[in-house]
């Protein structure tokens, strides 16, 4: 008798009924993945439409800055061609085309621009330009077009002064 009234308790029932729950949650919570939080931070983004540097040596940088030497080479004043000797710094900016400003050194070549059409076969003088481009790409035309140029002759250490900028004009490109 004392056993079938253990049995029906109260007390029983919900000790019983705990350890039901106890083992079941147990199980639970061991069964569901564990959700680790990671935090997210920002890195060097760039600004949308901002000027962003970029590789003197990248492929588009360098074929921004052979246009570029073209277009000089086409508009200037001298008898004899200008080669690209190298990229001093370059920069981006992505809008509806990529524009590039470019710091290059040209170096007078021997050759007349008559006389060749590959300036990169010439033989360098000793004569220097420190030249500032701006040059946009129209990514869908595969058509460069010269911004903005502005050359100065490098003055050796030896000499006081430099000239003043040479600014040449602009593409006359047709627009879009």
């Amino acid at each position: 008798m004392m056993m079938g009234m253990l049995k029906r308790s109260p007390v029983w029932i919900l000790l019983g009924l705990s350890l039901v729950l106890a083992v079941r949650g147990e199980q639970q919570t061991t069964l569901e993945p564990t959700i680790q939080e990671e935090m997210i931070t920002a890195k060097k983004v760039s600004l949308l439409g901002g000027w962003n540097p970029r590789s003197p040596e990248s492929e588009e940088v360098q074929a921004a800055a052979l246009h570029a030497v073209e277009k000089f080479n086409g508009q200037s004043k001298s008898k004899k061609t200008f080669q690209l000797v190298s990229i001093t710094s370059a920069q981006s900016q992505v809008t509806n085309v990529i524009n590039y400003k470019l710091k290059a050194i040209l170096g007078k070549t021997a050759c007349l621009k008559s006389e060749t059409n590959q300036v990169d076969k010439c033989t360098l003088g000793h004569k220097r330009l420190a030249c500032t481009f701006e040059v946009s790409f129209k990514p869908r035309k595969q058509v460069h077009q010269m911004v903005e140029s502005s050359c100065h002759k490098m003055v050796s250490p030896s000499l006081p002064t430099a000239s003043p900028p040479l600014s040449l004009p602009l593409d006359n490109a047709s627009p879009n």
